[in-house]
């Protein structure tokens, strides 16, 4: 069966058709990669899959090369997004043209450079420093959930779908496809975890010790950080400071696409339209637990763990591949 082709004035697949709904998504979003030109051994690349922290990581980093910059329309603006190359690729019927003929020389006012990116090791520009965000794939998936819930419009049960179904089709069935392929991005990167040229954080080691996860980024940013700097960081990368000031954060480069070619959204109606990247009630621990009720859909997931990345790492769930790589865990032990 062939891919379906989306034209611009077409509505929007069913949410629990996922995989056409994730390349209905992109056709819509995805601007030609720019290749970065002379990549800088001190580049910072914010490497994660989707709904892991990234916005917060871009934060976190520009304010810590900043020291402290609030004048800035969107984080998405200072800390640019490398789309993903495999996306670009994947959709030719976009007419847009092949990752590689758009370059870019891409002057930033800070230093070091700082960009974000979903590719896996195989695509990322490589000669950079890397930051790597793990979240466990529970709360992943109940984020991404929401968040396609709300793109859309819709509210769960009777105008979308329920929980277990969006996981069914987003990730079980189609656990190998590249559009959503968390065990994919995560597999890739594992290998090089203990890479001198990288920091691996997890989401979890952000919200349980924020203060300990900035003094280690910015020593790997090469940041000399004074106590006035780590409280400003602290500060302006906290739930409350970006919850009010959420236009920063609203995802508004990549989403506006979307809502004027795909959902025909009116120019006036945009900004209430723009699903924020802060959400009251999100990026808690243990939401997805606590949200799949169905023990067939938990078994399953535990499943496709099981299939890929212990296959290939070693580690049964998320909670043991956390436990071995934490630097929270390695503090905890050398004290």
């Amino acid at each position: 069966m062939e891919n379906p082709v989306y034209q611009v004035n077409e509505s929007p697949p069913p949410i629990e058709n996922f995989a056409d709904l994730w390349r209905y998504f992109a056709s819509h979003t995805m601007n030609p990669r720019p290749e970065i030109q002379n990549i800088n051994s001190d580049d910072i690349f914010i490497v994660t899959s989707v709904k892991t922290g990234t916005t917060w990581m871009q934060q976190i980093v520009h304010q810590l090369r900043s020291g402290g910059d609030e004048d800035f329309t969107e984080i998405d603006v200072v800390v640019p997004y490398i789309g993903p190359r495999w996306m670009v690729n994947y959709l030719p019927e976009t007419g847009r043209p092949p990752s590689s003929s758009a370059t870019t020389n891409e002057i930033q006012s800070f230093k070091p450079r700082c960009f974000k990116s979903h590719d896996t090791y195989q695509w990322i520009p490589k000669g950079a420093r890397y930051i790597y965000v793990a979240r466990d794939p529970n709360d992943t998936l109940y984020s991404l959930y929401r968040f396609f819930h709300s793109m859309l419009g819709l509210d769960s049960g009777a105008n979308g779908t329920d929980l277990s179904t969006f996981i069914e089709n987003a990730v079980i069935r189609y656990k190998d496809a590249v559009y959503c392929d968390y065990w994919g991005h995560l597999v890739s990167w594992l290998p090089h975890h203990s890479d001198p040229n990288l920091l691996w954080v997890h989401y979890e080691d952000l919200k349980e010790n924020l203060e300990f996860c900035v003094e280690k980024i910015a020593n790997f940013m090469g940041i000399p950080l004074s106590e006035k700097l780590k409280n400003v960081v602290l500060e302006r990368a906290s739930f409350k400071y970006m919850r009010d000031n959420i236009a920063k954060f609203n995802d508004k480069t990549s989403q506006t696409p979307f809502h004027i070619a795909a959902l025909h959204t009116k120019s006036e109606d945009l900004e209430r339209c723009l699903v924020p990247k802060v959400r009251i009630g999100g990026g808690k621990m243990g939401q997805g637990v606590q949200n799949i009720t169905d023990n067939d859909t938990l078994i399953k997931l535990n499943n496709v763990w099981c299939d890929i990345i212990k296959t290939e790492s070693g580690f049964h769930n998320y909670n043991e591949m956390r436990k071995k790589l934490s630097f929270l865990t390695l503090k905890s032990d050398s004290t």
